[in-house]
Parts: C-alpha cells; structure tokens; sequence
C-alpha cells in the first residue's frame, strides 16, 4: 500500500510540474483530478476544482456529442488552446485532457503571414505580432520590452543617428526578448533565486529568439539586437563572448536600455532597484562592459525624462 501511495504522490507531482494544463473527467464532465497549470487557466484554486461541471470551469470550451471537442479552441482572454483527449479506461482513471497553449505558435505564424503580405506596413505588422505572442507568456517581459524599446529609440536619436534609424533599434527591442516564449513561465517569474540550470536555460533566450526570426529580413538590425543584446564590450557577456566592435551598435545601446529598464522595474523575484541604481551601474561599466557613449547618451535621456 505504501508503494502504492508514493507511486501516486509521483504522478501527481509530475501533473504538477507539467506547463499544459491537464484534466481527468468522469462520464459526465466532472473534474476528478487536474494540475496547477489548469486550475491556474480556470482560475480557481487547485483544490476547489474536483468535482465541478468543466463547462462552468471553461465556459469558452466547444463540446461535441458530449465531449470537449479535440479542436483548436480559443480562451475568453484570447490565448489558443491545442485540445487533445486520451481516451482512458473510466472505470480506473477517467477521460483525460490536455490542453496545451499554442498562443505563441499561432502568434509566430500570423506573424510570418503579415511578413508575407504586399502591404507596405507587412514588417511593422510583423513585429507587432511577435510582440503580442510574449503576451501569453510572461506580462513582465512585455512590458519590459515596450519600455526598453522607448529607451533604446532615445537614445539613438541622442547619440545622433536618423529618426529612420532609431525607429528601426525601437523595433528590434520590442521583441528582443522573442527567445523567452520557450522560457518557461514558471522560471522567468520564480520569486526565490534561480538555479544553475534554469540560469543556464535562461541564456539560452537569444540563440532561441534569433532561430524564430532568422528568416524574416526586417531591413532594421533586428537579428543582431536578438542574438547580442546580453554581449558585453569586455567579452564578458554571453552567448558568445563577443568583444568591442564585434558587436552591433544597435545591440550595443539596447543591452544599456536593457539594464537600466530591468533594474529600476519591479520583479516578481525582487522590488525595483530604482532609477539610481541603474544609473551606477552603467556608469560603473562605462568603458569596460557598455559603450561610454550609449551611457552618456542615456545618463542624458533619463535626466529629460525626470524633468518632465
């Protein structure tokens, strides 16, 4: 019996630790069990869930001759769910179903269908819908990157370069954190410190953002932003060391406008460092891990901001 109960315990356990959300139902579509990730998407506590009609849990869900149909089904806010069931013996476990959210996918191939449109406005189309798919995954990054890309569109005209230009940098950071969508959620909004691993998972976010738009030709330095936004001028940034001029200008001032944003916002791992903080610390890396003139540059656009 107890080997019974600790082979139990495990499958809940891996239940829990799985993205999709999963749910058993019996022959008239009451939960009998289901993991974090589905009470999170019925927005109801894990323990509440047993028992109740999915169909008032989901009121979005499509059903079919009885049955949630094993379709693409759109949630209330917006995401996309991949439907599948796997049909079970009820007598022992229950329907099972797993609905897995393919927001992103759908989001990165919209976006691929804008790129490959005649409009003229196909690339600023393309973007918008990259970054709408980081909507589904973390709200922090979004807004992050929207900020960053205000910052980073700053400080290019303050340093000097065309407004056609600067545009073009503000667009490659919106979605210069593309690569987070295969981040699991779970790590990017972890309140205690990270692992190693999931570190190393972590920095995996520009090599994965650069294969999802590698194929796009933007006309703007967005691939050189994605893949090089964490390099440093000392060779000490990642992912692949890249010293000095090695590295784009365009990436150059976003990785400044990316420091500054993350360390004066708030962060489920920790409150917000300040406006000041962000300043010293660039100022520190003047020279050395940041471009001085892009830490002039922004020293110069955050003081214009605050005297607004």
């Amino acid at each position: 019996m107890a080997k019974i109960d600790t082979i139990h315990q495990q499958w809940v356990a891996t239940l829990d630790a799985i993205r999709d959300s999963i749910v058993v139902l019996d022959d008239e579509n009451l939960v009998l069990r289901a993991n974090y990730a589905f009470a999170n998407l019925a927005n109801c506590p894990v323990e509440k869930v047993v028992g109740q009609e999915i169909g008032e849990l989901l009121p979005w869900l499509r059903f079919k001759d009885g049955n949630i149909s094993d379709v693409t089904q759109t949630a209330t806010d917006g995401r996309v769910f991949e439907v599948r069931s796997n049909p079970t013996d009820t007598r022992v476990l229950g329907e099972v179903y797993i609905l897995e959210d393919v927001s992103s996918i759908h989001a990165i191939t919209q976006a691929e269908q804008d790129f490959n449109s005649d409009s003229d406005i196909s690339l600023t189309k393309t973007v918008s819908t990259l970054s709408r798919a980081q909507d589904t995954t973390d709200p922090y990054t979004t807004a992050h990157n929207l900020r960053v890309g205000e910052y980073s569109k700053n400080i290019a005209l303050e340093l000097g370069l065309s407004e056609g230009e600067a545009q073009g940098i503000y667009y490659g950071a919106k979605i210069h954190d593309i690569g987070k969508l295969s981040t699991p959620s779970s790590i990017l909004n972890k309140p205690g410190r990270l692992t190693r691993a999931e570190m190393n998972l972590i920095r995996m976010h520009p090599e994965t953002g650069y294969s999802i738009v590698k194929d796009i030709e933007f006309g703007w330095p967005v691939h050189e932003i994605i893949l090089q936004h964490h390099e440093r001028l000392d060779g000490s940034g990642y992912p692949f060391g890249l010293k000095g001029d090695e590295i784009a200008l365009a990436a150059q001032i976003v990785a400044v406008a990316d420091v500054v944003e993350a360390m004066s916002s708030h962060r489920p791992y920790r409150p917000s460092l300040g406006i000041d903080a962000a300043l010293t610390e660039i100022e520190q890396g003047s020279g050395k891990s940041y471009n001085s003139e892009i830490v002039n540059a922004t020293i110069k656009v955050v003081s214009k901001s605050s005297s607004q």
